[in-house]
């Protein structure tokens, strides 16, 4: 028995957020001989499982790994695993990019997209992720607890050269999930510590888990597994994967499962 595990953004889903009839099909015959299935992104369980539930049956063998691995469920929405901030944290990242104005901050609390500053990004990002708005204040309590905070730009690599304050830095496990955004989740927690989890939880060997994705967010679960780089990967996702495949527009997905690994 197999654990695989993708990344949705540049891996199941392309530019147009559509997920091809192969990919799904392949997501199908896995859990048909007997393999456990993961989804792991940076969205909410929401915005994972209107994916997953294009695959049919076998529930009891899907499993979500949330915003970037701070949180692990089952499919029906039990919660395996979680590791939150808190709304402090949310107010210093967001204090520190307040002069930006090329920046938005925002945050994830549960199904809401939490925000101190209303911006036509946030609807997007409820849209998307079937989420709803949270406006919070300055005065509210600090230890709201929240899963993760998002920095977005409108321009590309705006958070490449970005100079962050020591006590940001030590804090949180910052990562760039693509060219648009900079992510903020609690420290040492991240997608490859999402699956280290499920893997102890469901008693399966590193050796018989494999991981698929593209982008900055999904580097150590490559680099930890038996990962498979899209070929629209960025450099430093396919500097560390065992395999590279086609990109997302290929069905790269399903050419890694037949073609490489030869389990389809």
């Amino acid at each position: 028995m197999n654990l695989f595990v993708f990344d949705i953004d540049g891996t199941l889903v392309n530019k147009e957020q559509k997920i091809s009839s192969t990919s799904v099909l392949c997501l199908s015959k896995l859990l048909e001989k007997n393999n456990y299935v993961a989804i792991a992104s940076g969205r909410s369980f929401f915005g994972i499982k209107k994916f997953f539930n294009k695959i049919k049956d076998f529930d009891d063998k899907k499993y979500i790994i949330c915003t970037n691995g701070s949180t692990v469920c089952d499919f029906f929405g039990k919660i395996l695993f979680k590791e939150n901030l808190k709304l402090k944290d949310y107010k210093l990242i967001y204090n520190f990019m307040a002069n930006d104005k090329n920046v938005v901050t925002f945050c994830y609390k549960d199904d809401y997209i939490g925000y101190f500053k209303e911006d036509g990004l946030i609807d997007f990002e409820c849209e998307s992720n079937n989420m709803e708005p949270l406006k919070f204040n300055m005065e509210d309590d600090d230890d709201i607890l929240i899963d993760k905070v998002m920095c977005f730009s409108k321009i590309q690599n705006y958070f490449k050269n970005l100079v962050l304050p020591k006590n940001i830095i030590d804090n949180f496990n910052i990562v760039a999930s693509n060219r648009y955004f900079l992510e903020f989740a609690p420290k040492n927690v991240d997608k490859s510590s999402g699956v280290k989890f499920l893997s102890k939880y469901l008693n399966i060997k590193d050796e018989n888990i494999y991981t698929f994705g593209d982008a900055g967010n999904d580097i150590n679960m490559i680099k930890n597994y038996n990962g498979i780089a899209m070929g629209n990967s960025i450099d430093e996702v396919k500097s560390v994967a065992k395999f590279i495949t086609k990109s997302v527009d290929e069905d790269g997905v399903s050419y890694a499962l037949k073609e490489i690994l030869g389990i389809l």
